[in-house]
């Protein structure tokens, strides 16, 4: 189907780490507690989350071919984004459109959403539009993959030993993206771009996530993760 073996075994090792794993909130009966133990749960299943990322990220195909210190910089710099591209693309699968789907068992509504997790509606809103974006490119799992690598090698990160070899990585990865894309939509050879095109949104919407979870954190009602 694609144009390269290469791109192939890449594809299917990436796959194999589950990009798209959902967390499960351990916490039973939540919505009958307090709105504090709500909130609670809530965070754990965000740190959870970040602690599936970070593995997810750490077993990439040639992440390792990485000095230590860039793999650390790149992760802090890119889990965020990859958090909300996850957080859309399991939405866009619920097929629920008036719902955003946090973890397993956390579907919110506008109004849950508020309530459990204090975000604001703009939050909401912005979650649903970048939905929007995917359900227009047919983006699948395989999209979404290649999409969290590309927000992970950012060359424009700070510090990095070896930024050229970041930009190598990404350009790769791009063009397996680009093998991808071309294979299933050959009438669509712009595809690519509009996809791209949209990632500042995803960079918006983390933005406007980690200043709410901030806010809860500094609230002092929630325990902290030592991973945020």
């Amino acid at each position: 189907m694609l144009s390269s073996l290469e791109a192939k075994k890449f594809v299917s090792d990436l796959l194999a780490l589950e990009p798209n794993k959902i967390p499960k909130i351990a916490e039973q009966g939540y919505f009958c507690c307090t709105r504090l133990k709500c909130g609670q749960a809530f965070m754990n299943t965000a740190y959870l989350e970040v602690e599936n990322i970070i593995r997810f990220c750490k077993e990439v195909p040639n992440f390792s071919e990485l000095a230590m210190s860039d793999r650390k910089l790149l992760i802090q710099s890119a889990f965020l984004d990859i958090q909300m591209i996850r957080l859309a693309f399991r939405t866009m699968e619920l097929a629920q459109p008036k719902k955003v789907m946090f973890s397993e068992g956390m579907e919110f509504d506008i109004h849950q959403t508020r309530y459990y997790t204090g975000y604001p509606d703009s939050l909401f809103h912005l979650v649903q539009e970048i939905v929007h974006c995917m359900q227009y490119f047919n983006v699948d799992i395989v999209d979404c993959a290649l999409l969290q690598l590309l927000t992970l090698y950012s060359d424009n990160v700070q510090g990095l030993c070896d930024p050229q070899l970041v930009t190598r990585q990404q350009n790769r990865v791009l063009e397996f993206l680009r093998q991808c894309s071309s294979a299933r939509f050959p009438e669509a050879p712009s595809r690519v771009a509009g996809l791209l095109l949209r990632l500042p949104l995803v960079r918006q919407l983390s933005l406007m996530a980690a200043q709410e979870f901030q806010a809860m954190l500094a609230s002092g009602m929630y325990e902290a993760s030592p991973l945020i």
